[in-house]
């Protein structure tokens, strides 16, 4: 019987200063940290110990996916309001190509502002958003005890108020003194 020997992974480090410059153009491209690890032939965890290791790459892959995100946000601010560029037409008349110089316009796009707007007044007093969001909780902030609910008083509560409330808690209507199907 012949014993081969087992092959050995490499304790030594692929990195180094030309991973810097493929992690920044990488990132340039929009890439994610998963997306830089594949092609760089590494597992995403190889590549999260490289960044504790090497403060570098972390600054060369912030800098890289900020310029990214910069050239996309410009890119829909111009989708937002409007852009001209200049393009080349070509026809064919009579069987002679003819260039013609122009200027291409697009309106600006409703679905980019509301985007936009959504985004950029995300945290402000007045947000551009679709709906509102209500945070309900019970005493001092904690969370609402239902076990704690003797009687609710469901007579001023509409058929679809009701059917809302049993749809969410229907362990609630033991307690009601009103059930739903009466008042349905």
């Amino acid at each position: 019987m012949v014993r081969t020997k087992k092959k050995r992974h490499s304790t030594k480090s692929l990195f180094d200063d030309a991973v810097l410059d493929k992690c920044y153009n990488m990132a340039l491209l929009g890439l994610t940290d998963v997306e830089i690890a594949n092609c760089l032939l590494i597992k995403k965890t190889t590549l999260e110990l490289w960044k504790r290791k090497h403060p570098g790459l972390v600054e060369v892959l912030n800098k890289g996916k900020a310029i990214a995100d910069a050239r996309v946000a410009r890119a829909l601010f111009e989708r937002a309001v409007g852009y001209s560029h200049p393009e080349e037409k070509v026809f064919v008349s009579k069987g002679e190509v003819i260039k013609v110089d122009t200027t291409k316009h697009y309106a600006p796009d409703t679905a980019a502002i509301c985007f936009w707007l959504k985004n950029r007044t995300r945290n402000s007093e007045q947000p551009w958003i679709d709906a509102l969001k209500h945070e309900l909780s019970g005493k001092d902030g904690g969370p609402i005890d239902i076990n704690k609910i003797e009687t609710i008083d469901t007579e001023n509560f509409t058929d679809e108020e009701l059917k809302i409330l049993l749809d969410i808690s229907p362990k609630l209507f033991g307690k009601l003194n009103k059930k739903p199907e009466e008042e349905c």
